[in-house]
């Protein structure tokens, strides 16, 4: 068993309550209820049980496979020699969230922009003679929001998916610790990052793009007042 559990939220759970495990065969994130893993544990029911998260990835586990890295975190996984044979990127995956964090790392077209992003984008370059870089990902390796490199300010916006596990706590884990590394590449290519959380914010109406637009603005002006080398608007 691979529990994504600690021993902390072990001990507090109630009997059926759901606790999280990273299937052997998939290394996808599946759920069982504590009574079921103290009967694992207690050797009243089968181990199996608690390492695969369905019949199919039990079945496959016992088949020859062949041992491969994840391309995006290295790790050990294992592939049937008929999906390798499909695959015409020579790429794998152990989960969804590191395909799509690889995928998003390596796109070369199309970037997720969300209306308060555009709404924003639209109304810096006719507020502001400054020259904005959006969406950017050649300055630190990864996207930034709003980028003004003549000033060193960037500027992120945050929604709840930040915040909350709307796509479950591993999905929210990676979106945090992405956002930590954010920091620090940011740090070191002397960038100063202002985070603006906009989680509030669950429809993109006009008044709120509105609201968090000024937000960006007032961030952008605070920043040009403390800035001796800055641009002025």
């Amino acid at each position: 068993m691979k529990p994504l559990y600690t021993k902390q939220e072990f001990l507090v759970a109630k009997s059926r309550d759901k606790l999280y495990c990273l299937c052997y065969h998939c290394n996808n994130p599946f759920s069982l209820v504590k009574h079921e893993i103290m009967k694992i544990l207690n050797g009243t029911k089968s181990r199996n049980k608690g390492k695969y998260c369905n019949k199919k990835c039990s079945s496959s586990s016992r088949r020859n496979k062949l041992t491969l890295n994840c391309s995006e975190c290295n790790l050990q996984i294992f592939r049937l020699p008929s999906e390798v044979k499909k695959s015409k990127t020579n790429r794998y995956f152990c989960n969804h969230i590191c395909s799509a964090t690889y995928n998003n790392k390596n796109k070369t077209h199309g970037i997720r922009v969300s209306s308060f992003e555009l709404y924003c984008q639209s109304k810096l370059i006719t507020d502001f003679d400054l020259k904005f870089v959006f969406n950017d990902k050649k300055k630190i390796g990864t996207e930034l929001d709003i980028h003004i490199p003549s000033i060193n300010l960037a500027i992120e916006l945050n929604g709840i998916f930040h915040f909350k596990p709307i796509f479950g706590d591993l999905k929210l884990t990676q979106i945090q610790n992405n956002d930590k590394e954010k920091i620090n590449k940011c740090k070191d290519a002397q960038i100063t990052l202002h985070v603006l959380d906009i989680s509030k914010y669950q429809q993109s109406t006009k008044h709120a793009k509105s609201d968090v637009y000024n937000q960006v603005k007032q961030t952008i002006i605070n920043h040009l007042a403390t800035c001796d080398t800055c641009v002025s608007s």
